[in-house]
């Protein structure tokens, strides 16, 4: 019995973030990719390090099993197909892993091949990069566009992608209401731009006393 495919809507016209692929991830790669899970891993950590910061971006295995957006793709036994996924993908050698001692233990992690993720293999290796002790904060995933993109872009002016996941994430982290009133004073004090919104969001967190998350002060 073949079950129904799930039908999707349609990228929005307005709101969209993206991610860059290599043209030779299409050119080479794809044709050459034959298994669904490593193809699915392969795209979802190259999205997942793309919308990081900082020196050394990688992943943790232990991140990618706790990735419901990613487990919830990989069938009824995910945590194993994930596994020969991750490994089928460092044989093609399309993800490096590195295997690092830390005082927890042994961490797993994975780059993408890339310039970037060679220069930051070397570095871990000579202790120049150390890893995070804890894990990140998990990124902030956009399902669809929030009601703020159209505010902010009535009022401001057009979103690119960076400040789009910008936007998504002091929506998380401050609230609808606290975003939409920070937009509102740059616009009233005619500085419409998203650096100054952020420093009125920072500057009301401070006043605050502590840390804002959703509207509320800590």
């Amino acid at each position: 019995m073949t079950l129904p495919t799930p039908h999707f809507d349609g990228f929005p016209a307005h709101g969209l973030a993206f991610t860059p692929v290599p043209d030779l991830f299409f050119s080479r790669l794809l044709p050459q990719i034959d298994n669904l899970a490593e193809l699915k891993v392969t795209l979802h950590l190259l999205w997942l390090v793309y919308h990081q910061k900082g020196s050394a971006r990688l992943v943790h295995e232990r991140e990618l099993l706790a990735d419901r957006t990613l487990l919830g793709g990989l069938g009824a036994t995910p945590a194993e197909t994930l596994a020969v996924a991750l490994e089928r993908a460092v044989a093609r050698g399309t993800i490096l892993h590195l295997a690092v001692d830390t005082p927890g233990g042994v961490e797993n992690v994975y780059l993408p091949n890339t310039g970037e993720g060679r220069r930051a293999v070397e570095q871990i290796k000579a202790g120049e990069v150390r890893l995070p002790s804890r894990p990140r904060q998990p990124a902030v995933v956009v399902t669809s566009p929030s009601p703020l993109v159209t505010v902010f872009e009535r009022r401001v002016g057009l979103l690119s992608p960076i400040v789009l996941a910008e936007l998504a994430q002091a929506e998380h982290d401050f609230g609808a209401a606290a975003v939409e009133a920070a937009i509102a004073e740059a616009v009233k004090r005619e500085k419409p731009s998203w650096a100054y919104i952020k420093r009125v969001l920072e500057g009301r967190q401070r006043k605050a006393g502590g840390a804002v998350s959703n509207g509320q002060a800590s």
